[in-house]
């Protein structure tokens, strides 16, 4: 979803976007349709990262369109695409890596390090740990839970015992709420 919000905004602003699917799905999937959907994505170079000619393959591709920016959230084989990319090389294009969760481990960037221009965390407790590369840090809106959470129960007066849902996260037809609403139908219970 991030993938898709960052594409959708970026070329509603103007900016021409690409998106190569690298590891996980296939075209099938859900979300891959839903990015082609906006014709953005770069079929010849999906999901064949760990295809031998992929490396030539990208940087060649990166050295046509030219780029100003490269966003990865895994290796994406760097260390073979760099050296046959001219503008990778020359820092013409630029490597950013979008750290999406706490607990991305330093030793993973450290092999990127060479490559990587900025590290964007999208979560702010995943600074902490990578403090050495001064990420760049999307506040998130959502403030840090109260320690017991009872005071949401005294805010909305909820009985203490009764059944309480608090967090969903976003509400997105992938998450399957017909699911959920479901599930709690005909039970007593209290949905925040």
């Amino acid at each position: 979803m991030w993938g898709r919000t960052i594409a959708r905004g970026l070329t509603e602003r103007g900016h021409a976007v690409k998106v190569i699917f690298t590891r996980i799905g296939n075209r099938q999937n859900f979300m891959h349709k839903r990015i082609a959907d906006l014709g953005v994505v770069v079929e010849p170079l999906c999901y064949r990262v760990n295809e031998p000619d992929y490396p030539g393959d990208l940087a060649r591709f990166i050295d046509f369109w030219r780029p100003n920016v490269v966003l990865i959230d895994n290796r994406e084989r760097m260390e073979d695409v760099f050296p046959l990319c001219d503008r990778l090389r020359s820092r013409e294009t630029k490597v950013v890596f979008i750290v999406h969760c706490q607990g991305c481990p330093t030793s993973y960037l450290d092999s990127l390090r060479p490559y990587l221009w900025k590290v964007i965390c999208v979560s702010e407790r995943a600074t902490a740990t990578l403090k050495a590369f001064e990420p760049v840090v999307i506040r998130n809106a959502v403030y840090p839970p109260p320690e017991t959470g009872e005071d949401v129960r005294d805010k909305f007066s909820i009985p203490r015992e009764g059944f309480l849902l608090g967090y969903l996260g976003r509400a997105d037809e992938n998450k399957g709420p017909a699911l959920l609403f479901d599930a709690l139908r005909d039970n007593d219970h209290w949905l925040l």
